[in-house]
């Protein structure tokens, strides 16, 4: 029979559990945004710029947002710092007069290029407008599999010259000192010099050349 003090104890153990746990994922879910901020600023993309606009796309009041951009801008003019005489930004919004058709299209597209899923359609999928949508998606699931590929490749590529980065001083030195790892063992060079070893790997060279034909004339 369980007491205060063991159903207490069971509680401290349940809630400690589940707080690592979601600490563990937040750690990750960090790391993962650390990386993903790290591949777009490498890609040369303005991270802050996305950061506004997610701030953007969650705000309840987005014209206060927009307001802090335009009072930023203001204000650096007012201070005197240098800023192109003419900027949209404060030009009054237009109306959007793009055809529904091509801005169901370019939704599709962002939504393809974000990873997200042909149910995500907002149109009835038979429509015309739908049907829109859904190339735009295919595209951009297209070209962000392209994006990924171009990644992978440069990766790859850093990596390989890793690999490579052995000198030839660094493969003397290994042979001389008989400290090169392979199967058989550490190599026996006996009583071969350095310079030997030099000229084995890049020839002889012309100092080497001229000391023979004078010591042949000799």
């Amino acid at each position: 029979m369980t007491g205060e003090g063991d159903n207490i104890k069971g509680m401290v153990i349940f809630h400690h559990g589940r707080i690592k746990r979601a600490t563990a994922e937040k750690d990750s879910a960090v790391g993962s945004l650390r990386n993903a901020k790290k591949q777009a600023i490498t890609d040369e993309i303005d991270v802050e710029a996305l950061e506004f606009c997610a701030k953007l796309q969650k705000a309840k009041k987005p014209h206060e947002v927009v307001q802090h951009l335009k009072n930023k801008i203001l204000y650096a003019g007012y201070l005197g710092l240098d800023l192109p005489r003419h900027f949209d930004l404060f030009d009054e919004p237009k109306e959007d007069r793009t055809p529904i058709e091509d801005k169901a299209h370019e939704d599709g597209l962002r939504a393809g290029l974000q990873d997200d899923v042909p149910e995500a359609n907002p149109h009835d999928p038979t429509s015309a407008t739908g049907q829109s949508w859904l190339r735009g998606f295919h595209a951009g699931t297209a070209q962000r599999k392209q994006i990924l590929e171009m990644q992978a490749e440069v990766i790859k590529g850093e990596g390989d010259e890793g690999d490579d980065e052995e000198t030839v001083d660094d493969s003397l030195d290994e042979a001389i000192d008989g400290t090169e790892d392979d199967d058989d063992g550490p190599t026996d060079v006996g009583e071969v010099t350095r310079s030997e070893l030099e000229e084995r790997i890049d020839g002889p060279t012309i100092v080497d050349m001229n000391a023979r034909r004078k010591n042949a004339a000799e």
